[in-house]
């Protein structure tokens, strides 16, 4: 938890010794249950497995990489539509219910993760009508990012 996203897995040495093995099957699983981790047996001695362990932690390294590169780009696409919209709204700005008439598929707390951070930037404000409605309006700041973005995508 405090290190993130990390791939573990449980490897187990001494493959080439498994008759005398002091663990059993049982206690190996249930050391890797709690961090769903993948078992692999190897043997140092023979060098059996030991670079097929290395070689899939770091395939799922790797991969891990990719998935979170595909959800920020999903979250940079969510920001750049709610940014183009309200700036396009101007100082009307844009209803709770509006955003997902406008913006379909997505989802309520993705939106609102995406307004508390772009309300952090400084670059919209969130004006609450009661405890769940809100408008969400587009501040000077956010227009000049808007604008700096659309430069860069025309160059």
């Amino acid at each position: 938890e405090i290190a993130g996203d990390v791939p573990v897995y449980l490897v187990v040495n001494k493959k080439d010794l498994e008759e005398r093995r002091a663990i059993t099957e049982d206690e190996i699983r249930h050391v890797a249950e709690p961090f769903a981790a993948p078992i692999v047996y190897t043997s140092a001695r023979t060098g059996t497995f030991v670079e097929d362990a290395f070689n899939a932690l770091a395939i799922e390294i790797v991969d891990r990489a990719f998935r979170q590169d595909a959800a920020r780009a999903v979250e940079r696409g969510l920001r750049d539509k709610v940014l183009v919209l309200l700036d396009k709204r101007g100082s009307i700005g844009l209803k709770k219910n509006q955003f997902f008439e406008i913006l379909r598929g997505v989802n309520f707390d993705d939106l609102q993760s995406e307004l508390a951070r772009l309300e952090g930037e400084g670059l919209l404000t969130l004006l609450w009508h009661g405890t769940s409605d809100f408008t969400a309006v587009i501040t000077p700041r956010g227009t000049a990012a808007t604008k700096r973005a659309s430069a860069w995508e025309e160059e």
